[in-house]
């Protein structure tokens, strides 16, 4: 604390009195920079606005950046699908929409889903009689569609036994009818039977399986028929037929001619429908058909069914699932 009674001097500074020469001179550099500061402006403002700036606004950010996908990925948000089933592009970042395009194969993801709705008709392999793991080519083709990330709702209306014809009084259902309405994609397996009832084998009965084949010929090509008539856009996919009995040396030849033909035909019905395809098993099971073939040498086994499968999923890689 200060002593209250002294108090603080306050020290006078004297200066030097300045003269008119000296003002003079301290306005004339204070003038001079002034200028100078001014000139330096309008060359920056000169310059920015030359670049294309807009000067005195903030500038908007990019589309890319509004959307949330990184730039330079060369996909915009809402685009249409790219024809695969599986993998988006590649260079997109993090927080892109899922309507982006998409690649092939892996798939072919509908625009904005990821699920996919398998109707699955026809015989005992669509049902998978057989297959000790119980899933089938039905299951296994839908293991891979899981393993690309999709959600998969799945219709199996397989049926033991079932030909031609019964799958045409099956189509009749109304159900059966709203199921394929619904579909992302459908897999039939048929005429099997039908084929293996006229070959009365052990012998051949030619004028059976001739009256059999143009009947499954007309019978298949009306399913086409029904199916694109209530689902225009649903990639098809028809298991062909194989040889079941190729290893046995007296009927061989006449049996693999005989599929043959009967493949050719599916070829031949299907080809005016687009996103059909008819998916060839007949090598899978020509060298070694006992590896592959279930006791009763007729339907695969789980090694059978999984070449199948992945036949198929070859196919379903190159086809563009349908947008629902």
């Amino acid at each position: 604390m200060a002593d209250k009674g002294n108090s603080h001097q306050t020290l006078n500074i004297h200066k030097k009195r300045r003269t008119p020469s000296h003002t003079l001179i301290r306005m004339a550099s204070v003038l001079s920079v002034a200028i100078a500061l001014f000139l330096a402006g309008g060359f920056v403002y000169g310059a920015y606005a030359a670049s294309g700036h807009t000067v005195g606004s903030r500038q908007k950010p990019a589309p890319s950046t509004i959307s949330g996908t990184g730039s330079g990925t060369g996909a915009s948000q809402g685009s249409a699908s790219n024809g695969g089933i599986g993998t988006s592009q590649s260079g997109t970042s993090q927080g892109q929409s899922s309507g982006s395009g998409s690649q092939g194969a892996g798939g072919g993801k509908a625009a904005g889903s990821n699920t996919v709705r398998v109707v699955a008709l026809g015989d005992s392999l669509t049902h998978g009689f057989g297959d000790t793991s119980g899933k089938g080519y039905v299951g296994d083709v839908i293991g891979h569609l899981k393993q690309q990330h999709y959600k998969v709702v799945q219709s199996n209306l397989g049926v033991d036994g079932l030909t031609s014809a019964g799958l045409l009084k099956q189509l009749k259902q109304p159900q059966v009818q709203q199921e394929i309405r619904k579909a992302n994609l459908v897999l039939i397996s048929i005429g099997g039977n039908d084929l293996n009832d006229a070959a009365g084998l052990p012998a051949i009965h030619t004028k059976k399986i001739q009256a059999a084949e143009k009947q499954f010929d007309a019978n298949l090509g009306q399913i086409m028929s029904k199916l694109r008539k209530w689902n225009q856009k649903a990639p098809v996919l028809l298991v062909g037929l194989y040889n079941p009995y190729g290893d046995i040396q007296k009927i061989r030849n006449q049996t693999n001619r005989i599929v043959e033909q009967w493949n050719a035909d599916e070829l031949q019905i299907t080809r005016k429908y687009a996103d059909t395809v008819v998916v060839q098993t007949y090598d899978l099971f020509e060298l070694n058909p006992a590896k592959f073939l279930y006791y009763d040498h007729f339907h695969p086994n789980q090694l059978g069914y999984e070449r199948i499968a992945e036949r198929l999923w070859q196919d379903i890689q190159g086809i563009p699932l349908a947008q629902k």
